[in-house]
């Protein structure tokens, strides 16, 4: 099967991108032409984030619209906030999951050279003087983006210590109250400040900067490289390797999103979500109607003692005593919990050769 494209959506990010966009209502009277679909336009934002050609350039052929019309939409979608509030669903979701690691996070700058000027740019100091820009970046202890800024390329990386720290969203996921700073901060000597220190301790968390003069070695690298590969993922983009824009918040749009696409594919190959039963392929169903169905494949008499329909089995009471009665029931709770069809074919086989019974399971993973 044939790898998709990086600017091809899927139905289950569009899913989670459609309810966020804003709804704009035809016109009655002289309503003009009809609106270019949304999916699509979106895809010729990705192509140009990714490919990071000129809007003008953008090839018909595709299907996404001009490129002036994916530039307009794009504008207003970042008027309308739907950027931040993807990041944050996309964090909730990791969370979730059990992916997003908030007991420490590294922050580091990147500059970019600015062809064009505009807001947010200055001289930078180590390209010889040439306009540029810096991003921003604050990742938990695993490497996920958790928010990022945009400043001139002549402003030091320190002041930005704090703003990143506050710029990290409530993220949600969890029963409780939702999680907005890390336990420690990881920085390199371009953050040693004692005045940032004590600003990053009024916010509760616990700041380990390298010291100047000290020998490098120090043992804060074997942590902070996370921050380092994020760079890389996200100028992987290469619309984000060199600023095109003259507006800022245009810019910052496409520096969002691209930390919502890294999010995405970090979601996709967590094990604990459902971006794995996505990815593999299984339907589209909760975990309880999967586990009604399969133990009421196991078991037919306990089906038939419900009325013969699944939906009326109630596992609850019998899920501890069915999981203890075979091997073959604990290999397919697992492939449930794992919702991975490559793993459910491999624990079938296992579960034919080591239970008898297993031929009952007539379950159509296809």
């Amino acid at each position: 099967m044939a790898r998709p494209k990086p600017w091809e959506v899927d139905d289950e990010l569009w899913a989670v991108i459609e309810p966020l966009l804003p709804k704009v209502e035809r016109r009655m009277r002289h309503p003009g032409r009809k609106r270019h679909p949304d999916r699509l336009v979106f895809q010729g934002v990705l192509f140009v984030l990714c490919a990071g050609i000129a809007w003008e350039h953008l090839p018909q052929e595709l299907g996404f619209g001009s490129g002036m019309t994916c530039w307009r939409r794009l504008a207003e979608w970042t008027e309308a906030g739907v950027w931040p509030q993807l990041h944050g669903v996309l964090l909730a979701e990791l969370r979730s999951a059990n992916a997003l690691d908030f007991s420490r996070a590294a922050v580091d700058g990147s500059h970019i050279r600015a062809l064009k000027g505009g807001a947010k740019t200055g001289r930078s100091p180590v390209d010889r003087g040439r306009t540029g820009s810096k991003h921003h970046l604050i990742t938990d202890a695993t490497g996920i983006p958790l928010a990022a800024t945009l400043t001139g390329g002549n402003r030091n990386d320190v002041t930005q210590l704090i703003p990143l720290l506050q710029a990290v969203p409530p993220v949600r996921g969890k029963r409780g109250r939702p999680r907005r700073r890390p336990g420690v901060v990881l920085a390199d000597r371009g953050y040693d400040h004692d005045k940032y220190r004590r600003m990053v301790w009024v916010l509760g968390v616990k700041p380990l900067i390298a010291r100047r003069g000290t020998e490098h070695g120090s043992g804060l690298g074997t942590q902070r490289w996370v921050v380092e590969r994020a760079f890389a993922h996200l100028h992987w983009f290469r619309r984000l390797r060199i600023r095109w824009e003259i507006r800022d918040d245009i810019h910052e749009a496409f520096l969002t999103l691209g930390c919502a696409l890294i999010c995405w594919r970090r979601l996709m190959r967590s094990p604990g979500s459902a971006g794995v039963r996505r990815r593999a392929g299984l339907p589209d169903v909760e975990v309880a109607e999967m586990r009604k169905a399969i133990m009421a494949a196991r078991f037919p008499d306990v089906s038939r003692r419900s009325g013969g329909s699944v939906n009326s089995f109630h596992p609850q009471s019998d899920l501890a005593r069915c999981r203890q009665r075979t091997a073959w029931t604990r290999l397919v709770m697992r492939v449930v919990e794992h919702r991975s069809l490559r793993r459910s074919r491999q624990d079938l086989r296992v579960a034919t050769a080591c239970s008898t019974r297993a031929r009952i399971f007539a379950w159509d993973f296809g």
